[in-house]
């Protein structure tokens, strides 16, 4: 993907999540606990140690993690969301770190996590190069063995040519992938079908150890449950 086109984007994924409605709704959405199949998730992580919340939003898992006595660290791209964490969990302890972060860097040493959670946040990274990359900057910063714990979304095969109205937005961009679609005309996010999602996280550097659906658990049968886990060494 063309460089200048990447950045747009992962301003138009910004811009998205700040907006005043999507700060209400994960505002509200903050006070609900996992789903059933979030938890099967949960409960693979350590149960003491240092956890980072990718994307965290308003502090929805990074609430559910500091209460468990984890050494909790959220980040989001969106300011205004890491706002909102922060007024969420002020009488949480031990307080969890939120911070307001780059897209695509993190800001913090190599293996420095026992785990990460990255719940529904990795279809907002353009281009399937890019995404990679981010898998390997996460592996960067967790220790040898660590898991990274893994839900998203997914789409039926046919559910790509059911929308056309966002080719307008499109057409402003040359270096588009197959999948890559926008929000009502704004935002930015890439759709997989499940067979899609797992071969892509098939060629991480991360190890793909569990891609479940949420079926299992009751859901609708769009979300898959993914744990991966830093191999012992690189």
């Amino acid at each position: 993907m063309l460089e200048n086109e990447r950045d747009i984007l992962i301003e138009r994924v910004r811009a998205w999540f700040d907006a005043p409605e999507q700060v209400q709704h994960y505002h509200r959405e903050a006070s609900e606990g996992p789903a059933e199949a979030e938890a099967w998730l949960l409960q693979i992580l350590p149960e003491q140690g240092r956890v980072l919340d990718l994307g965290c939003g308003a502090g929805r898992i990074t609430r559910v993690l500091a209460r468990r006595g984890l050494q909790a660290v959220g980040v989001d791209v969106s300011p205004n969301l890491i706002e909102q964490a922060c007024s969420l969990t002020v009488d949480i302890e031990p307080k969890p770190q939120l911070l307001c972060v780059e897209a695509l860097t993190l800001p913090f040493p190599d293996a420095s996590f026992d785990a990460a959670v990255a719940f529904k946040l990795y279809g907002y990274i353009p281009s399937r190069e890019q995404r990679l990359a981010y898998l390997a900057e996460i592996s960067r910063v967790l220790k040898p063995s660590a898991p990274l714990l893994f839900p998203y979304y997914v789409v039926p095969p046919n559910a790509f040519s059911l929308y056309t109205d966002e080719q307008q937005a499109a057409s402003q961009f040359r270096s588009l992938e197959p999948g890559d679609m926008f929000c009502n005309g704004a935002g930015f996010v890439h759709w997989f079908t499940a067979d899609q999602l797992r071969d892509e996280l098939s060629c991480a550097c991360l190890q793909l150890e569990a891609f479940r659906s949420d079926a299992e658990w009751g859901g609708s049968g769009l979300i898959r449950l993914a744990v991966l886990r830093r191999p012992r060494s690189l």
